[in-house]
């Protein structure tokens, strides 16, 4: 969508997909709506993109029956843009600009699997909140992530609850780490936390 539209319009289809995507699906003006836009984004969109979004259509069908939790549940557009620098209008042409200019490498994958699935190293991991449900092992989890970061690497991640893991010793080793609050539109905390590796 940033590819294919200037700041206005993309702010504009992304007030929708999260005013259909928060309606369980069900609306079947929007349903179509969502159709074309999925037909004018096709040409940016891989083979696998397709496939996944013909899946979407097909599972989310009148007669297939609706999924029973809102895709974007706890964001709206406000949060978006706050929570989201490259909303403004400068911001959006420089990404517009970097994404044209650059190729992309996305590895999806469970984490303990991320050395067997890939030769290379990454320049950032989003972790989401996988920290949190590692539990003790936390940071054996960070220094095994280490060894497939490049130098100065980047692993996010974020927590409802504030967390101390960036204290211990272990990580301290490895890591600095930056934290910043996630605005949200209800009343529950959460912080991102910013894992920057140091050894090369």
């Amino acid at each position: 969508m940033v590819k294919r539209y200037i700041n206005c319009s993309f702010l504009e289809g992304m007030e929708f997909l999260f005013d259909y995507f928060n309606s369980f699906f069900k609306d079947s003006n929007k349903r179509n709506l969502f159709i074309n836009l999925l037909k004018d984004l096709s040409n940016y969109l891989s083979d696998m993109e397709k496939k996944f979004w013909d899946l979407f259509l097909d599972i989310t069908s009148g007669n297939k029956g609706y999924p029973t939790q809102k895709l974007f549940y706890y964001d709206n557009m406000d949060s978006f843009i706050t929570n989201n620098i490259w909303t403004s209008e400068i911001n959006y042409l420089k990404l517009r600009e970097n994404l044209e200019n650059c190729q992309i490498n996305y590895v999806d994958s469970n984490v303990n699997n991320l050395r067997k699935t890939t030769s290379g190293k990454f320049d950032l991991i989003y972790l989401s909140n996988i920290l949190r449900m590692a539990n003790k092992n936390y940071a054996k989890l960070l220094i095994y992530l280490g060894k497939i970061l490049k130098s100065n690497g980047i692993v996010y991640d974020y927590n409802w609850k504030i967390n101390d893991y960036f204290k211990e010793e272990d990580i301290k080793r490895f890591y600095s780490v930056d934290i910043k609050n996630l605005e949200l539109p209800n009343t529950a905390k959460s912080e991102v936390y910013i894992y920057k590796y140091m050894r090369k």
